[in-house]
């Protein structure tokens, strides 16, 4: 980089509404290659902000990415279970009728342990089935 000279415009290309374009011209600050060129478009600037630019689309493109795959996996996990509703709702009725064929309580003792066991066991073959499905 080399110091000011009062002298030089920029030689940085502005798109606009003039004719499609035309040189900046404004007073120039640093030396690149030879031209000299104002802050606005001094070739270095001008590629750390596009690498900004790019990195910044790069980051919220990623996590885009990641969103729509924690949905996609929700919605599989979400479709999982209700292909396994009826198993589960089958199982629950089962047992609720074996909580009923028992009089609407459990009784004390081995009979109380057997149905909570029977109970239990079909909820668990249930569970396992919709796991492995």
């Amino acid at each position: 980089m080399s110091a000011h000279t009062p002298g030089h415009t920029c030689v940085g290309f502005v798109v606009g509404e003039r004719c499609g374009g035309y040189t900046c011209g404004r007073r120039a600050k640093v030396e690149r290659g030879g031209k000299w060129y104002c802050l606005t478009h001094d070739p270095e600037r001008v590629a750390a902000r596009a690498e900004a630019r790019s990195e910044k689309w790069r980051r919220e493109r990623d996590a885009d990415h990641a969103r729509y795959a924690r949905q996609a996996a929700e919605q599989t996990e979400t479709k999982r279970r209700a292909a396994c509703y009826a198993d589960l709702l089958a199982a629950c009725e089962a047992a609720q009728a074996a909580i009923v064929a028992a009089g609407m309580f459990l009784p004390d003792g081995d009979d109380a342990d057997r149905l909570c066991a029977t109970a239990l066991a079909e909820l668990m073959r249930a569970s396992r089935k919709a796991r492995e499905g």
